[in-house]
């Protein structure tokens, strides 16, 4: 198994354990949030179609990051040049995106 596929394997399990988080495209965007840190909307974009070996939908990317801002796991930042997303994740939640990100780390 590959670093892409326990990535999305263990995003699909976190999505599961908990309705905040439900939808594991969400998660794939905290856990890739919390890797790069503040970032740019296009290098969160460029990063998903890499893991996902698929171009992403953007209408699909501004729906979810904006659930994510609603729901305060993401501050959306304004500059004079461009949009950042920074994660922003409630203390209850850090662990268990963390935990993700080191098991697809691991192999």
């Amino acid at each position: 198994m590959n670093t892409s596929s326990i990535l999305i394997e263990k995003c699909k399990e976190l999505a599961k354990k908990n309705e905040a988080l439900a939808n594991e495209f969400r998660v794939l965007i905290l856990v890739i949030l919390v890797k790069l840190g503040e970032t740019s909307w296009s290098k969160l974009k460029n990063e998903l179609e890499n893991i996902l070996r698929t171009s992403i939908n953007p209408n699909l990317l501004a729906f979810h990051l904006r659930k994510l801002v609603n729901m305060g796991f993401v501050k959306r930042i304004e500059t004079e040049s461009e949009t950042l997303y920074k994660p922003t994740i409630p203390d209850e939640y850090k662990h268990l995106i963390v935990q993700v990100l080191k098991a697809s780390e691991a192999k």
